[in-house]
């Protein structure tokens, strides 16, 4: 750790994603009163913390990035104490600046009483354990709506706006994994590419809106004849489809491919339009990025012979 933040007035940790301690400074042991550095960032919280952590802290920096001036309460040598938690998030880890508090300082809160309290509750009687169990399904409740919410943030991460398919992003995790389990179970893959043709033409024609219109149409089509199989957006007016199973080799590939052709020129949309495909089968060899450009090779082919055409890549 760097000398000025080993010796900063402040306590300093750095945490991984699961929260386990990567690096402290000395004075975050000399606070705590530890000889050396715990293995959790848990192990330095008091129950009541710990609980308000998982509640407040876990949601607000993961939908902003950083926390400024959370208190929490720590444990130590000679029992608990209150601290202001300031964090950052970045490139996976969490880095935290802890201010000790006095107990009996100006900056105590209501929100310390609380906690102070809460660690007092399985001491008392049944009507406080009752208010702790009512506390516990608090957290949970808290903890199940930042699960949606993280869902609906991958979501929102790994799908393209306009068509409503994947995005490119999406694409390129699902390509990977395509790949990677046919290298672990000798199963088969491929890759379809989809070029709608003279789009500038439609737009230039007929305006942007309309353009719009068009790629929901043929978004529409394709996941509505893909078979299960993921259809994503990855540019403009450029779509690909995932195959794995019996379905990738290229007889059946091209095939299926073929169909796709022919289902979106005969879809309803604003302006009839007809599509360029690639198809690569991956080799042993095969790369995401080497399947990729095999098929955007296919594409270009069936670009370059006329249009409206499949063209099955080469070994």
């Amino acid at each position: 750790m760097d000398t000025q933040l080993e010796r900063a007035p402040v306590g300093y940790v750095i945490l991984d994603e699961n929260w386990k301690i990567v690096e402290l400074n000395r004075t975050m042991l000399l606070m705590t009163g530890s000889e050396e550095s715990p293995g959790h960032f848990r192990e330095l919280l008091t129950i009541s913390g710990w609980m308000y952590f998982q509640t407040y802290f876990l949601p607000a920096i993961e939908l902003h990035g950083y926390v400024r001036e959370m208190e929490i309460s720590l444990r130590g040598r000679h029992g608990r104490f209150p601290a202001l938690l300031s964090a950052l998030k970045a490139d996976g880890r969490y880095e935290c600046a802890i201010m000790a508090m006095p107990i009996r300082g100006e900056y105590e809160s209501g929100l310390l009483e609380a906690k102070r309290e809460a660690e007092r509750i399985q001491k008392k009687t049944e009507a406080a354990n009752q208010q702790l169990m009512h506390l516990v399904d608090e957290i949970e409740r808290k903890q199940s709506e930042l699960i949606g919410l993280n869902q609906r943030f991958r979501k929102l991460a790994t799908t393209d706006p306009l068509t409503g398919l994947s995005n490119r992003r999406a694409f390129e995790e699902a390509l990977d994994d395509l790949l990677e389990h046919r290298q672990k179970e000798g199963t088969s893959a491929a890759l379809i590419m989809v070029d709608i043709d003279r789009f500038k033409k439609v737009n230039d024609t007929y305006g942007h809106d309309t353009g719009d219109e068009v790629l929901k149409s043929v978004g529409r089509t394709l996941d509505q004849e893909s078979g299960g199989f993921l259809a994503a957006r990855v540019g403009g007016e450029e779509f690909c489809i995932l195959i794995g199973g019996a379905g990738a080799h290229l007889p059946v590939a091209k095939e299926f491919a073929e169909h796709m052709r022919r289902a979106v020129e005969a879809a309803d949309s604003p302006v009839s339009v007809t599509v360029s495909i690639g198809v690569a089968e991956a080799l042993e060899s095969d790369s995401p990025v080497d399947l990729y450009r095999r098929a955007d090779m296919a594409l270009y082919q069936s670009k370059q012979e006329g249009r409206n055409r499949v063209t099955v890549a080469s070994e």
